[in-house]
């Protein structure tokens, strides 16, 4: 069974010594990530699906600045 689920963006505030979980983008199954940075958002597009993360392209935004 494939078990890719959750797409959760990290980022890391050290030169990738370490890492925090910045948010989950999405909770079901979803794969196969490409990031860009436009403006103060980081985009996301992925593969997501509500059975198979093969279904659809999702793209999403998350905004960079610090909550």
């Amino acid at each position: 069974a494939d078990s890719r689920s959750a797409m959760t963006v990290r980022r890391s505030r050290d030169g990738g010594g370490s890492w925090e979980q910045m948010e989950t983008v999405y909770s079901g199954p979803a794969a196969y990530s490409q990031l860009a940075v436009l403006g103060d958002r980081l985009l996301v597009m992925f593969e997501q699906g509500r059975i198979d993360y093969r279904e659809s392209i999702q793209l999403t935004w998350l905004d960079l600045q610090p909550r």
